[in-house]
């Protein structure tokens, strides 16, 4: 019986320890996975506006895509040709999406991404009425037209100032207003 009971205490210690092995990786792992969910909710809110990913949390319908259409809005394309072939020149692109942010910012625009193809450059601007589609509370009946107009001399100018290189940028700038239709397609 001794031998037994041996055998036994033996089995529950192994037993135990295994058990809490594995308590300890389900913890670690249930950590990372918050972690993880927390650092791709604050990027999926970098690139989706919040109101956005409400509309799109709440909605029942999965064979529709969210839409909205927006009778009046405003958007600001900004083309510029820079090729990158160093790490001078990248920071130097650098420095001016910087700059281009903190002007849209103070202008109380929305930036909607920048892409590169190539040589040329494009960053896009969009007034508040369009990046905040669900919110009827902002409304774009032209009053935004002026302001962007004037957010793209400043873009402009940023382009041909000097920003650390000999020479500037040739930018150019387009506005578009009128009817706007916003979806969301894909899970």
């Amino acid at each position: 019986t001794m031998v037994l009971q041996l055998v036994v205490a033996c089995v529950s210690i192994v037993g135990c320890y295994v058990k809490r092995r594995h308590s300890k990786e389900a913890f670690s792992y249930g950590k990372a996975i918050t972690f993880v969910a927390a650092r791709n909710r604050s990027l999926l809110h970098t690139l989706i506006p919040p109101n956005v990913l409400d509309r799109i949390a709440t909605s029942q319908d999965d064979s529709n895509p969210l839409c909205a259409f927006i009778n009046h809005g405003t958007v600001l394309f900004c083309t510029f040709e820079l090729e990158v072939k160093t790490v001078g020149d990248m920071l130097y692109l650098g420095g001016v999406y910087s700059a281009f942010d903190l002007a849209v910012k103070e202008a109380g625009m929305s930036k909607q991404q920048h892409v590169a193809c190539g040589l040329v450059h494009t960053y896009i601007v969009s007034c508040p009425r369009i990046a905040r589609p669900y919110d009827t509370d902002s409304l774009d009946d032209g009053h935004y037209l002026e302001a962007m107009c004037l957010l793209g001399l400043d873009l402009l100018s940023i382009t041909q100032g000097p920003l650390g290189r000999e020479r500037s940028l040739e930018g150019r700038v387009g506005v578009s207003w009128g009817p706007v239709a916003t979806v969301v397609l894909g899970a």
